[in-house]
């Protein structure tokens, strides 16, 4: 057994595409390695019956989104997951998506965004039906570490083993989303927007796409909002926390921090 991912990314000057960030600066990574092999086994087919790969496996870090978004629809892991799946199709392959590496370091984006762009990836990654996504790391590295290590805080809990805001999100988007399953995207203005069902009831995720607040219309008498970190609130229809005057329609203000909705009555 061979146990490995495909960067696909951090491509080097040599192969670097046009628009590529930096250029393929400091990258050491063949852009047109992927396509080679894939290439390579659509003219060489394995016996019947057998297979090269039994999951794709890639890494995706945020610092490459808008190329993949630039390429693909979706946003952020899905534009890459879309990307890869079409490479697939190209050359008569089909497996199921594993991002075997994602995160990103609360010591450069602060907690709250760190959090944020974990909820949003994980969501995204269950839209695109990847079968399973691994954050990395669980553990901040020490402020001893060797450099560059020492500077890295990609962690869901901080060197002394203290759980971290991500730490939260983590449990947060695990319980509300487990098992679940993706039912559709939801036309939101001016952000995102995922149903979902878990336990035959609706789960819908929303966020704003910028720094603006959007306003959310939702049918029900009472709804279950939870925040990114787990924290739960009823809101009524009528109630301060409802933006919309019309009867059995309640309205929320969202930001850039995922929300997740559940309507109760």
């Amino acid at each position: 057994m061979v146990v490995g991912a495909i960067a696909f990314d951090n491509f080097d000057q040599a192969t670097a595409p046009p628009g590529y960030p930096g250029g393929g600066n400091g990258g050491i990574f063949n852009a047109k390695f992927l396509d080679n092999l894939f290439a390579y086994m659509q003219a060489n087919p394995p016996p019947p019956g057998e297979r090269y790969f039994d999951l794709l496996g890639f890494n995706y870090y945020n610092i490459y989104g808008p190329y993949w978004e630039g390429r693909s629809e979706g946003k952020g892991v899905s534009a890459k997951a879309n990307a890869l799946t079409k490479l697939m199709q190209q050359y008569g392959l089909a497996a199921p998506l594993l991002v075997s590496e994602t995160g990103d370091d609360s010591g450069t984006i602060g907690d709250d965004a760190q959090s944020a762009f974990l909820a949003k990836t994980f969501v995204r990654g269950m839209e695109s039906n990847i079968a399973h996504m691994i954050w990395w790391t669980f553990q901040d590295f020490p402020d001893t570490a060797p450099p560059p290590s020492n500077t890295w805080k990609y962690g869901l809990i901080d060197q002394n083993a203290k759980p971290k805001p991500s730490y939260s999100a983590f449990q947060t988007v695990a319980k509300l989303l487990g098992d679940a399953q993706f039912v559709q995207p939801l036309n939101v203005r001016g952000g995102e927007g995922y149903l979902f069902n878990k336990d035959g009831a609706g789960v819908a995720v929303l966020w704003s796409s910028s720094a603006e607040p959007i306003s959310v219309s939702f049918v029900g008498n009472v709804l279950n909002v939870t925040d990114m970190y787990g924290a739960v609130r009823a809101v009524s229809d009528g109630s301060p926390e409802d933006h919309n005057p019309d009867s059995g329609r309640i309205a929320l203000q969202l930001n850039q921090n995922p929300t997740y909705v559940q309507t109760v009555q």
